[in-house]
């Protein structure tokens, strides 16, 4: 009898130190768990800033406009004189559109590179298929360039 007092104790302590080790375990568990979280908060902003940039190569509408605009400025920077932008058929596609198009620059070699560097890093996704090189209209240091290329938009849009 005098053992069952010590015995029910040690039994209780025992207890204690179980529920005590699975709390912990528990807090590791939410900690993890808390940590996983941020991470993925972290990966959403950052994921939500492709998404935009993204949807910035390929919007929801031609906006042909704006290209004309943004190529205008390109050209302006990079020293070449933006002759004729010249839009074909657009060619229809499962999930997107294409818009062929052909850009005619007059101007000096680096500013043909100038504009093509700008063109990649431009706020739209446009595929260069060829470029034609051949004499300006003025003296030597000058040469025409006609670059044809596709520029694409989204279907899945309502602005079509």
């Amino acid at each position: 009898m005098l053992l069952w007092p010590v015995y029910s104790r040690f039994s209780t302590l025992l207890a204690v130190r179980q529920q005590a080790a699975d709390e912990q375990d528990a807090l590791l568990q939410d900690r993890l768990r808390l940590q996983a979280l941020v991470q993925v908060k972290g990966q959403a902003a950052r994921l939500q800033q492709q998404l935009s940039t993204l949807q910035g190569l390929l919007p929801d509408r031609p906006d042909e406009g704006g290209l004309l605009n943004e190529w205008q400025g390109m050209a302006n920077d990079t020293g070449l004189q933006l002759l004729q932008v010249q839009f074909a058929d657009y060619l229809p596609q499962k999930e997107y559109v294409e818009m062929p198009v052909t850009i005619v620059l007059e101007g000096q070699y680096e500013g043909l590179l100038a504009f093509l560097a700008e063109l990649q890093q431009g706020a739209r996704a446009v595929k260069v298929k060829e470029i034609k090189i051949g004499k300006g209209r003025q003296e030597a240091p000058l040469m025409r360039v006609e670059l044809t290329a596709g520029v694409f938009y989204t279907v899945s849009g309502s602005g079509n």
